[in-house]
């Protein structure tokens, strides 16, 4: 069984608000359809929105996916004006809900989450979580706040309560405009600068702590953490780095708290994640529709795994993870 935990979906619903927009977020023409710009000079093409439900499960069944974790495309309602993201976020979830429903099984849900209403985003989280979704993607930054501060920390603990596990996500990076200079660069490499801050201050927020429940998903291969890890045990020992209370360290087991995917571009780049976190907590994923599914079925074909753990990420730890039920996985494996 293959479960890709990592793909991506733009609903209608957000991509016509986005349509109506002067300003970033927005859809603008592109030469095969539409791209979407997030602002800080990043222009991302997605394509036309005619027959995307279609390439997706083309997608699917190149690499012989059997259920995709589908999440709504960054930056969701961040962005819009925030009396309006409520009713947005809540529009695009119950349509990926639906589509979701008409998959016979082989879609589930991710919801996306008006986080700067905080009291609203946990309601929206509980609702969805009720109506069949498995979790919410939360972004590296909310509007330049960060996701570790205490008006946060309701939806975070909604999200722990609720078994709906996180997929921390890049957005558009605090550090975009010194990027742009190199065309690429902001995606290559600053939106892996962004999500490891998150996470990072996250752990060091005490979550794990507080929330040992909370499923954390830490996308791209746990981003810079396994270039980094050595770091911040050395900036421990030295005194220079501070750990929560109730974690005697080092920082680096503070790291298998964290989940993450395959989604990390080459097969040195994952081995390197699966060596930091453990085998257990990394599973297949694309990236799709910004990465290609051919890329992602090369990549963990390649990965020096025994039976057993390709089973554990192919499938097996997102099932327990994600709380999937037998009848989500069943007729499509």
């Amino acid at each position: 069984m293959l479960v890709d935990t990592h793909i991506h979906y733009l609903p209608e619903t957000i991509r016509a608000v986005y349509r109506r927009r002067q300003e970033p977020p927005m859809i603008i023409p592109w030469e095969k359809g539409e791209a979407l710009s997030y602002g800080g000079g990043h222009v991302e093409p997605i394509g036309p929105e005619e027959g995307q439900w279609e390439r997706l499960f083309e997608a699917l069944d190149t690499v012989g996916t059997d259920v995709a974790l589908v999440s709504i495309n960054q930056p969701g309602v961040l962005g819009l004006p925030v009396n309006d993201g409520d009713a947005v976020a809540r529009d695009a979830n119950d349509e990926l809900l639906a589509l979701a429903a008409s998959s016979g099984g082989r879609v589930v849900g991710m919801a996306t989450l008006p986080w700067l209403k905080p009291e609203a985003a946990a309601a929206e989280l509980e609702r969805t979580a009720g109506l069949g979704m498995r979790g919410a993607m939360v972004h590296s930054n909310l509007c330049g706040e960060a996701v570790d501060a205490p008006r946060f920390a309701p939806v975070l603990e909604t999200a722990a309560a609720v078994h709906a596990p996180l997929l921390l996500h890049p957005t558009l990076p605090l550090s975009a405009p010194h990027l742009n200079d190199y065309k690429g660069l902001l995606a290559a490499v600053g939106y892996l600068f962004d999500t490891t801050t998150a996470a990072t201050r996250l752990l060091l927020s005490g979550v794990p702590v507080r929330l040992p429940d909370l499923g954390v998903v830490l996308a791209h291969s746990a981003s810079l953490l396994p270039a980094l890890a050595g770091r911040l045990d050395e900036e421990w020992r030295r005194g220079g780095l501070a750990l929560p209370a109730g974690v005697d360290g080092p920082p680096s087991e503070l790291l298998r708290f964290l989940y993450s995917d395959t989604a990390g571009g080459s097969v040195t780049a994952v081995a390197a994640c699966m060596a930091l976190l453990g085998v257990d907590r990394v599973m297949f994923g694309s990236d799709y529709p910004f990465w290609t599914a051919e890329a992602a079925g090369a990549v963990f074909a390649g990965l020096p795994l025994s039976e057993e753990e390709r089973e554990m990420v192919a499938g097996e730890t997102a099932v327990a993870l994600f709380g999937l039920s037998p009848a989500e996985v069943a007729e499509t494996a």
